[in-house]
Parts: structure tokens; C-alpha cells; sequence
């Protein structure tokens, strides 16, 4: 896996993100490749520009975002501008989906990705990326249906906005953008 992190504050940023992605596709037997956008509330319409641009360019790629109030990228918090997180795997297989709760309870959402990961094809899953928006209750019981069913899958991500901020957290992929609670 290779993976690349770029602070894209122009035009000239995604294209040089492009360029190394495309330099290393070129030289990698690629499974698949996926790209996390992470944006403070004020860039969010320049992300899903990106976010569009990144899908367009590389068609094949899962590409999905959030709004936060901080976002980390080289193990740093920024409070500002965007993030693009590129990955390039070479045995993993990425799938990318979201759960609207207004469409189903935490419950059925545990039932349902319990239900996505007996059917892929692929053969082991070992992880999870959660990442939840405008959530204000427990996701608890998603992650104990999973878990206790398929214990060696990991889990990881966090919350857009945990409604501590005073703002619904939006999820976007690279054509949607959403305030509904959700889990993606």
C-alpha cells in the first residue's frame, strides 16, 4: 500500500497530487485505490470540487469526505483549508457506502454491514474506516453487532461533528453533499 497526504490550497496542489498518484499507479500492480477529503466548514464547497475533479480523473477510485472543525494530516491538527488522503492498494479491495438515520436505527445498521461483509468476495476483511456526522447518539451498538460476529475486523474514524459544536457535520462523496445524520 502507498499512501499520500497533501494540504491542497490551489489548483497547482491537486495537480502535483495527481501526478505522484498517477507516477506510482504506473509502477504498482493495483487492487484498487481510494481518497479521504477531510475540509474545515469554509472550504467545504472547494473539497467537493476536488472531490469531483479526483472522481473524474480516476474514475475507479472510491472517493469520499467530511467536514470537520480539525482534520489531521502528517500527524498534524489543521483548523483550516483542505485534506486529500490518496491510497493505493495492491491486495485490498475498498467499498465505499453511507446509512441515513433517518432511514434506519443504529440496530439495523449493524444488521445490514454485518450482512455487506458476508457477502464480499473478498477474502478477509480486516477493516473499517466509520466516520459519523451530525450523530447524537451511540453507534455502540453498529460496532458490537460486527465486532462479536467478525472480532479480527478493526475499526477506525470518528466523528464529522458530535453535535458539540453548535453545526450539523456534513459527509460527501465526490457528486453528493449531505446534512442528514449518517453513518458512512
Amino acid at each position: 500500500m502507498r499512501q499520500f497526504t497533501y494540504l491542497l490550497e490551489s489548483m497547482s496542489d491537486y495537480e502535483a497530487a495527481c501526478d505522484e498518484a498517477r507516477q506510482a499507479l504506473a509502477h504498482m500492480s493495483v487492487s484498487c485505490t481510494s481518497a479521504a477529503i477531510f475540509c474545515t466548514a469554509e472550504y467545504l464547497y472547494q473539497a467537493r470540487d476536488f472531490a469531483g475533479w479526483l472522481q473524474a480523473d480516476f474514475p475507479d477510485t472510491q472517493v469520499v469526505g467530511s467536514v470537520t472543525t480539525k482534520f489531521i494530516r502528517d500527524g498534524v491538527f489543521y483548523d483550516y483549508g483542505v485534506s486529500l488522503t490518496f491510497n493505493i492498494f495492491e491486495h485490498a479491495m475498498a467499498e465505499s457506502f453511507a446509512y441515513e438515520t433517518a432511514k434506519m436505527t443504529v440496530e439495523e445498521m449493524g444488521q445490514d454491514l454485518l450482512k455487506r461483509l458476508q457477502r464480499t468476495k473478498a477474502p478477509k476483511v480486516v477493516g473499517l474506516t466509520v466516520v459519523g456526522a451530525g450523530l447524537g447518539y451511540d453507534l455502540t451498538p453498529l460496532l458490537k453487532i460486527v465486532s462479536e460476529a467478525v472480532p479480527e475486523v478493526q475499526f477506525f474514524g470518528g466523528l464529522a461533528d458530535s453535535n458539540e459544536v453548535g453545526s450539523k457535520g456534513l459527509l460527501f462523496n465526490a457528486w453528493r453533499v449531505s446534512n442528514l445524520p449518517k453513518f458512512g
